[in-house]
């Protein structure tokens, strides 16, 4: 059975049948401005937060946001959110949130999603299996960024009980139908419902299946809303001062928002339990403790380390670069990075191979690159020294939508040569 865009959508749908001259307000608005969304974005797929409140700062360390979608980092180096949320490969991610125009806020913790990996029984067709994975390029340690001990866990008990529990969601997403995105990070007390009354003729019948659960209330007063897909369902248990959170369900689409007896429906964490564990523990050789993994040794860089730096401006989801090894017949990627934030700085450390070259394309998808300010931010490449970095290359003219920089490496692996682009310095 199908059903109609207009009365069931996802909280951030990322799907590539959509048209690309559709426009629309980015769900996560960090001082952001109206731009065509992308070919694989549609706005009308979308749920939000109706009628919560602002979350204590401390309470949700957890809390990822991916700049559309929200997600929960399982791991130190893992976040879990929806497969509808699309491939997030080389996507910025800010951990523990909370004021998306405050990304300076020293509890918040900016990373990329280094993998990405989507369950095998994901179905854009009846929405089931809606989770993803997203494998961090460096960990983030929750313990640090909250004066509360809180523990995280995810539901791997097909048998726990949500029927009639109080559960929390939150986000980012709008505060009601129709209205914008919300500054701040915001909660919902809402109840749980059985598979047997969800799956009922007075809410959403046989298009529940086996890995989605309900949670809202009968009335429609509180709900999740575009903007807070892939974000956390959770069951908190105080014990003292302690905190224990169970996850038991991912953000993932509803009929309308707030309506009358059409709960939101979430992925059931515990019917990925598999999934999860088998990803993050053998595919992410992840650092998780119920993983048992050893921790890896860090990496040397047998070549040039190379720091490729990129300040965003007003419009810092418009941005994206890619690097890929230059020879015959290969093109093999190095690194991608796509951004979100605005007005950010982002430093990235690259090891690259002595005597190879390499082609650095930088994208801008609303044709302004870096200049969204009214002057022209900067692309630095160069590389780290004892010293610290040290920018060898600047590109900071308004090169529209795409610019392709050409580079090689020396046979010593010590200079970074281009033909294209004016030194900074005398080398």
């Amino acid at each position: 059975m199908r059903f109609s865009t207009t009365s069931i959508f996802f909280a951030l749908s990322i799907l590539a049948s959509v048209a690309s001259s559709a426009t629309a307000e980015p769900a996560v608005a960090v001082n952001m401005r109206q731009h065509p969304v992308a070919e694989d974005m549609n706005p009308e797929w979308q749920t939000r937060i109706k009628g919560g409140q602002y979350v204590d700062r401390a309470d949700h360390p957890y809390f990822v946001s991916l700049g559309g979608c929200g997600g929960t980092l399982i791991a130190p180096d893992t976040v879990l959110t929806a497969a509808h949320c699309g491939d997030l490969t080389g996507k910025q991610v800010a951990v523990n949130l909370y004021d998306n125009k405050n990304v300076y806020d020293g509890g918040v913790e900016i990373r990329y999603c280094e993998e990405w990996v989507e369950h095998d029984n994901w179905d854009v067709g009846d929405y089931s299996a809606d989770f993803a994975l997203c494998k961090l390029d460096k960990p983030v340690w929750t313990n640090q960024l909250t004066d509360k001990e809180i523990t995280l866990k995810w539901n791997d008990d097909p048998n726990f009980n949500v029927d009639n529990e109080e559960l929390i969601a939150m986000g980012h997403g709008h505060v009601a139908e129709g209205a914008a995105g919300s500054q701040w990070l915001r909660y919902i007390k809402i109840k749980g419902y059985s598979q047997e009354d969800c799956r009922s003729t007075k809410m959403y019948g046989r298009q529940i299946g086996d890995s989605m659960l309900c949670a809202g209330m009968d009335d429609g007063s509180r709900d999740t809303c575009p903007g807070d897909s892939g974000g956390p369902l959770i069951k908190r248990v105080q014990v003292g001062d302690a905190f224990v959170d169970t996850l038991v369900g991912v953000a993932s689409w509803g009929e309308g928002c707030g309506a009358v007896m059409r709960p939101g429906v979430y992925a059931r964490v515990s019917w990925a339990a598999d999934f999860i564990r088998e990803t993050t523990c053998n595919d992410f050789n992840s650092i998780a403790n119920w993983c048992g993994n050893e921790k890896e040794e860090e990496e040397t860089c047998d070549g040039l380390l190379a720091v490729i730096a990129v300040d965003t401006d007003n419009y810092g989801g418009d941005t994206s670069w890619t690097l890929r090894e230059k020879g015959r017949g290969n093109t093999a990627q190095v690194m991608s990075r796509k951004y979100w934030v605005n007005n950010y700085s982002n430093v990235h450390q690259v090891c690259l191979k002595k005597q190879q070259c390499y082609r650095l394309d930088l994208y801008d998808s609303y044709g302004d690159s870096l200049c969204g300010n009214g002057d022209c931010k900067v692309v630095g490449l160069g590389k780290k020294t004892r010293k610290g970095v040290r920018i060898q290359y600047e590109i900071n003219h308004n090169w529209g939508s795409h610019f392709r920089v050409n580079f090689c490496v020396n046979k010593r692996g010590t200079r970074i040569r281009s033909k294209q682009l004016r030194t900074l310095y005398s080398e």
